[in-house]
């Protein structure tokens, strides 16, 4: 699933309502979240490197459990949102 939203809270309602993974792009900041569930066998490592060379200036973050990409946090004013568009990013999920 892929939206566009401020609104932080779909991710866990996605993955509540089964999704293997949500992507959420926040249409006024610019920042992207992947969350991938628990449920399922997916390691968003490959997605990580792809987008670091899709969009080097933008500050991308992989979680330890390799389920949580982020790019884009109100705890962390300096990172840099990415350009890419939400139809990018799934080009480059679905090929990870």
């Amino acid at each position: 699933m892929a939206i566009y939203t401020p609104n932080d809270s779909v991710l866990d309602a996605a993955i509540k309502g089964g999704y293997a993974m949500v992507v959420r792009k926040d249409p006024g900041k610019g920042y992207i979240r992947v969350t991938a569930s628990n449920a399922h066998e997916v390691d968003l490592s490959k997605a990580y490197e792809d987008f670091k060379k899709a969009d080097p200036d933008a500050t991308w973050f992989l979680h330890a459990s390799k389920k949580l990409l982020r790019n884009g946090s109100t705890r962390n004013p300096t990172m840099k949102p990415t350009k890419l568009e939400l139809e990018k990013v799934i080009e480059i999920l679905k090929d990870a």
